[in-house]
């Protein structure tokens, strides 16, 4: 198992607090400091956490819906917004007619699976504020006006 420097560091804090509380546990008869000592190497090990990964807990996912339109070749929703970060959009397709949801961002298209009968394409991309267009990759559909805007602020 691989381990970063920031993660090996805070395991190294979390072994040292495991330590403390032992250390302190032996040498003291009073449970205070015992109970105290515990609750010191409880906070380290959550400081530890933190240090080695800050972003985990800034991480948050906008999911917006597409559907497919009954009929046609369109999306029910062809304006949408969300705010900037982390962003899944989701078409469910209830035709037996292909689709899937794409969307433009400035590293490339990414591409959401093509599905019939129910089934739902979905695409995740971290996008900057801005204006973006989501689109039916499937050849033909875009070009007759499956596409929509969405709005990144």
């Amino acid at each position: 198992m691989f381990f970063s420097a920031m993660r090996l560091k805070a395991l190294m804090l979390v072994i040292a607090a495991v330590f403390a509380v032992g250390f302190v546990a032996g040498c003291g008869d009073d449970d205070d400091s015992v109970s105290d000592a515990t609750e010191a190497a409880s906070e380290a090990a959550d400081a530890a956490d933190d240090a080695a990964d800050p972003a985990a807990d800034a991480i948050s996912t906008t999911t917006v819906d597409i559907p497919v339109a009954d009929e046609g070749l369109l999306y029910a929703v062809t304006e949408v917004a969300a705010p900037a970060g982390e962003i899944t959009l989701t078409s469910v397709n209830d035709q037996s007619v292909p689709h899937n949801i794409a969307i433009e961002t400035p590293e490339g298209d990414v591409l959401g699976e093509v599905v019939t009968d129910g089934g739902v394409s979905t695409v995740t991309a971290t996008l900057e504020p801005g204006t973006y267009e989501y689109y039916c990759s499937v050849p033909g559909h875009r070009e007759a006006g499956m596409v929509g805007t969405l709005t990144v602020e």
